[in-house]
């Protein structure tokens, strides 16, 4: 529905926006990870006490992790592909979604690649090798022509630039003026150029921090770092990725204890609304914790550690009550 709000702009219409949602879709469903192995867990041994299944294997012998090892071995193997998925499949996509959707909103006036962009703004061809979160661009090249002509007039490249609205701030600049068949080279701290896009702009084009691989949010913080900016946000994404498998096995176990627990002999639509708003509940305190933590400045591995660690607090209260009843 957010994406209709811009059909019919350019060449974006209903077609494409169904393109954009279903090539973006892995990448959130990788965010529902944790909550899709909490219901189904509840929902597939919560079938087995229902029909007095899981009693009959407890009067057998098995143990309660005997029992349950089917489901683990399943999270392992969804984790897997998940993991495998947001490292060579997901990100992939994500550019691809994005580099369809801008060429359609601008009549192809803009080109996005795995690592940037290129963009055409009246008599100018910029291109972008890196964008960052708060108006940072990186490896910046702009090429500009003589009016209704095809002659280059100017070649700048920049290490880096700071982006207003519409107003480029360019820093350690080499400036080749092509004038009279002869190229002048200048090497200038800082230089401005005027009518470019708008940090927003920028921002739309640029890949967000979860839909990167570990390699590339990396090679983000380096450089973020080295060019003095604040790598918050792509340190934060990094560490969540690490976490996730951590909170998705905590919720694993979560699961485990509202099937074999108290609440075993309530019906299954029971256990699916209750497995539900714990879901919704965990998705709620996730983003509270992350907006919290960046206005406080908690580092970025206590705030991704905080959802797996508190998952795996309640999971082992739950599981010892659970082995007392």
């Amino acid at each position: 529905l957010s994406q209709l709000d811009d059909a019919g702009k350019g060449a974006y219409g209903i077609r494409e926006a169904f393109l954009f949602v279903l090539m973006t879709l892995p990448g959130r469903l990788e965010d529902l990870l944790p909550m899709t192995v909490l219901l189904a867990g509840m929902i597939s041994l919560g079938m087995l006490a229902d029909r007095a299944e899981l009693l009959a294997m407890e009067a057998s012998g098995m143990s309660v992790l005997r029992i349950s090892a089917p489901v683990l071995g399943a999270c392992l193997v969804i984790m897997f592909i998940f993991a495998a998925a947001s490292e060579l499949v997901i990100p992939g996509l994500e550019s691809r979604a994005r580099s369809m959707r801008m060429q359609a909103l601008a009549s192809g006036r803009i080109t996005v690649v795995r690592h940037g962009f290129w963009a055409r703004v009246k008599d100018a061809i910029v291109h972008v090798e890196n964008s960052a979160e708060g108006g940072a661009a990186y490896g910046v090249e702009v090429y500009e022509f003589e009016h209704d002509s095809s002659a280059l007039k100017s070649f700048m490249q920049a290490r880096r630039a700071v982006i207003g609205n519409g107003r480029w701030v360019l820093g350690d600049v080499k400036k080749k003026v092509v004038s009279d068949s002869r190229v002048v080279t200048k090497h200038m701290p800082e230089a401005v150029i005027q009518g470019l896009m708008n940090r927003r702009q920028v921002a739309a084009l640029s890949m967000p921090p979860d839909a990167l691989s570990t390699p590339e949010l990396l090679r983000y913080i380096d450089a973020l770092r080295h060019s003095g900016q604040n790598a918050r946000h792509y340190s934060l994404a990094l560490w969540q990725k690490i976490m996730r498998p951590f909170t998705t096995v905590a919720m694993a176990f979560l699961a485990l204890t509202f099937v074999f627990g108290p609440v075993r002999e309530k019906g299954a639509g029971y256990r699916v609304v209750v497995g539900s708003f714990v879901g919704l509940f965990f998705y709620f305190a996730h983003e509270l914790v992350v907006h919290t933590g960046t206005l406080l400045d908690v580092p970025p591995v206590v705030v991704a550690a905080v959802p797996a660690a508190a998952v795996g607090f309640a999971a082992a209260i739950r599981w010892d009550r659970m082995e007392c009843s």
